[in-house]
């Protein structure tokens, strides 16, 4: 009994791994130019484009310009993060977009 769990277990992280990784090898490659763009309205489009869901935060704000070519949309997402001092971190269905004093200030 105990060896036919072990092999369904085997099986199904498995099957979970190859799921993911095609998953990613899937994810659509964007090319973006962005100029004086709010912050914000651009986290948005992207994980529409992701096709996902985030919540940002009141304190991500400002502008950005970007040139980015060849990346998936999660990635850029995060590079527009990481450009404001903010962390993206995952939830429930997508992601949270937070400043890094937000996410301390909230532990």
């Amino acid at each position: 009994m105990r060896r036919a769990l072990s092999i369904g277990l085997a099986l199904a992280l498995l099957a979970a791994t190859a799921s993911t990784a095609l998953a990613a090898r899937r994810a659509p490659l964007v090319d973006l130019a962005i100029r004086d763009a709010d912050v914000r309205t651009v986290l948005l489009f992207l994980a529409e484009q992701a096709g996902t869901s985030v919540v940002v935060t009141p304190g991500v704000r400002g502008q950005v310009t970007l040139y980015l070519q060849r990346i998936t949309p999660e990635a850029a997402l995060r590079a527009v993060a990481w450009r404001h001092d903010a962390v993206v971190l995952p939830r429930a269905g997508g992601f949270a977009v937070m400043t890094r004093a937000e996410r301390d200030g909230a532990r």
